[in-house]
């Protein structure tokens, strides 16, 4: 079994639902506490990081995925060929930066260990996409926090909270 006893829960954090689950997650977390500069981050956030690293960072590199080049034990199916930089890295790490969450920052690690532990990923795509998808975090978060503040000094009567 991949992983030992914790190969499901890798599996998991691993698997298609997950983005699902994480994106469900913060639309609520963000509608529940009115955060729309929150939102409004995390959504730009993998609007950029998501084709950047799927149609122009891993065509380009051109890497192979482990589960390609090795016979791992465990591992059921390999994904695409593209392996450099982990999309799922770059998405979660740039939903935490843009959101400033250290929640959403544990989760980002988690996601990034799984891809290497269920062999999709090698640790250099994962570190690749965390800081892809934290650099273009960070700069939206910047951006839109930013933003936020001029229009509340301008008097804005619908300034979305923080």
């Amino acid at each position: 079994m991949l992983a030992g006893p914790t190969g499901d829960a890798w599996r998991a954090l691993d698997g298609s639902l997950a983005p699902v689950v994480l994106g469900c997650a913060v639309l609520a977390w963000g509608l529940w506490g009115r955060r729309w500069a929150w939102l409004l981050a995390a959504a730009l956030a993998v609007a950029v990081t998501d084709p950047l690293t799927s149609r122009v960072l891993k065509p380009m590199l051109g890497r192979e995925r482990p589960c390609r080049v090795e016979a791992l034990p465990g591992v059921e199916r390999c994904r695409s060929a593209s392996s450099m930089p982990s999309t799922h890295a770059a998405n979660t790490a740039a939903i935490a930066a843009a959101t400033l969450s250290p929640t959403l920052t544990g989760l980002a690690v988690l996601v990034g260990v799984s891809r290497v532990v269920t062999g999709q990923h090698w640790p250099t795509d994962v570190a690749a996409g965390w800081s892809v998808g934290g650099l273009v975090g960070a700069g939206i978060g910047a951006g839109v926090r930013a933003a936020v503040r001029r229009r509340g000094r301008s008097g804005g009567a619908d300034e979305p909270p923080g």
